[in-house]
């Protein structure tokens, strides 16, 4: 007969609602009952255990009230909950990837009859503001569960094992609660290992992120994100299902969204063309915020809609959110767009005011370009 050990750790992987561990005891207690030739005792365990295990699990996992959810270790995550998260702006393929893993996890009921696991570990990586914190807000409203950013400023410490052990914490939340977890930057732990300037424990805290992630009941989600792909361990990509790298949107995705936008001021402009090519290598944020203050400044100002928007584009490439590059050829088109559309109105000088270049100098790009 089962030990009273036994008893004892599967009470407690119950009360954690923690079904690897309910498994695996019970995977024991079958073995040892086996071994003991009481087949029919080993039989009845690994019945009830799975029965106990596929009742919790096929459950409904795509919906469930905030109420079934225990206080988080408010130090380690921060709690975001709204139902109507913006979409970032993606590539049709990323769209249709994002039907398809939304249908995934509302068919999960009939996935885990057939014993088909969900995707339930996604890797965001690309540039900054090309909407991967966004993306992960969207898919939490879309699948109406909360979402849960790690601070990395209070998991990683300097105390010996301490950061390990938040990390442990983080995912015992996500093993008992039915939300997402969000590691943004997760670079931050999940280094490669045989980078020479970092200190053992940083190494051995990529080991527990691993051992963590593989430990992850398979009705919860996983959500991390980098800027820096090239930084992670080759080992962390093996644990992802989901690996999307998001880009600056395309010709054809940024034109679309111009024309919503904009409207009739932008798709009747003869100089359209010219005002797509200056969008070129903007990330979806960079033309959001540049729509955004584009139509703040026709409302203050009384410009027309295109307009604002070529002057709010001048003033971020002035700002400098690219590179030195990227920056001065914007500016210099935008420039451009403004002199060809509003000849009359906008004098070599009037430019010079706006964007501290010479007005000769302004005068010699436009005429090289």
């Amino acid at each position: 007969m089962p030990t009273v050990e036994n008893f004892i750790d599967i009470f407690d992987a119950l009360s954690r609602k923690d079904w690897n561990d309910v498994k695996a005891v019970a995977d024991n207690i079958y073995e040892s009952e086996r071994k003991k030739k009481h087949y029919n005792a080993a039989t009845r365990i690994k019945e009830a255990a799975d029965i106990a295990i596929n009742n919790n699990l096929i459950s409904d996992t795509f919906v469930m009230s905030e109420h079934s959810l225990s206080a988080p270790p408010i130090d380690l995550l921060e709690r975001f909950n709204d139902i109507n998260a913006e979409k970032p702006v993606l590539p049709k393929w990323m769209n249709n990837e994002l039907a398809l893993y939304f249908r995934e996890w509302n068919m999960f009921k009939e996935l885990k009859l057939q014993d088909i696991k969900p995707r339930n570990t996604l890797l965001l990586h690309g540039l900054p503001g090309c909407g991967k914190t966004m993306l992960a807000k969207h898919i939490a409203s879309e699948m109406k569960r909360e979402l849960y950013t790690v601070r990395f400023d209070s998991l990683i410490s300097s105390y010996l094992g301490e950061t390990g052990e938040n990390i442990r914490k983080i995912f015992s939340f996500l093993k008992t609660n039915n939300c997402i977890l969000f590691l943004d930057e997760i670079d931050a732990i999940a280094k490669l290992r045989d980078d020479k300037s970092e200190l053992g424990e940083l190494k051995r805290v990529v080991i527990s992120l691993l051992q963590n992630i593989d430990n992850l009941p398979e009705d919860r989600i996983l959500i991390a994100a980098t800027n820096h792909a090239h930084m992670l361990d080759p080992a962390i990509w093996r644990r992802f299902d989901v690996v999307w790298e998001l880009v600056p949107p395309k010709d054809n995705v940024r034109d679309n969204l111009l024309e919503t936008e904009l409207g009739e001021s932008y798709t009747s402009s003869e100089y359209k063309k010219e005002i797509l090519e200056l969008t070129a290598g903007m990330t979806g944020a960079d033309l959001n915020r540049t729509i955004n203050e584009s139509k703040r400044r026709r409302l203050i100002e009384k410009t027309d809609l295109i307009e604002s928007f070529l002057l709010s584009t001048i003033e971020n490439a002035r700002r400098g959110d690219s590179n030195q590059s990227t920056n001065e050829g914007r500016l210099i088109q935008a420039i451009k767009c403004l002199k060809l559309a509003y000849k009359k109105k906008y004098t070599y000088s009037k430019l010079e005011d706006i964007t501290g270049i010479s007005h000769s100098t302004i005068h010699h790009k436009i005429k090289s370009s």
